[in-house]
């Protein structure tokens, strides 16, 4: 069972990344050309998108669990947007906070909802 729910993670990561890619390439230009305010979504969108998809790719790869590769996915991108990124941003930042939170809001609820699913399917 384990292997599927690799196979299913590895599987949701590459299309968040497809649909990143989709975004950048339709939504941002839209944004930019008519000169629309849309709270630095299109600015931050790569961000979004980075920690669920890192995450759930490196928690497909590896035999670790999900929070290890959710705290180093989440570490990782904040260290590679201060380090190697020559467009330094605030509003990268609390992105990847704000997408690490509510991945990491996901993983708990569904980590509730199994045991609880568990627990009942035990009487």
């Amino acid at each position: 069972m384990k292997i599927k729910k690799r196979k299913l993670a590895l599987f949701v990561s590459i299309l968040l990344v497809i649909l990143c890619g989709l975004l950048s390439k339709t939504y941002r230009p839209y944004i930019y050309q008519n000169h629309i305010y849309d709270y630095h979504f299109a600015d931050t969108l790569t961000s979004w998108f980075c920690i669920p998809s890192a995450a759930l790719f490196f928690w497909g790869i590896s035999k670790d669990k999900f929070r290890n590769c959710f705290m180093g996915s989440l570490l990782g991108s904040i260290l590679f947007e201060f380090v190697f990124t020559l467009t330094f941003d605030w509003y990268d930042i609390i992105t990847l906070l704000l997408s690490g939170g509510i991945t990491y809001l996901i993983y708990i609820f569904y980590k509730r909802t199994k045991d609880r699913t568990l627990r009942s399917g035990d009487l």
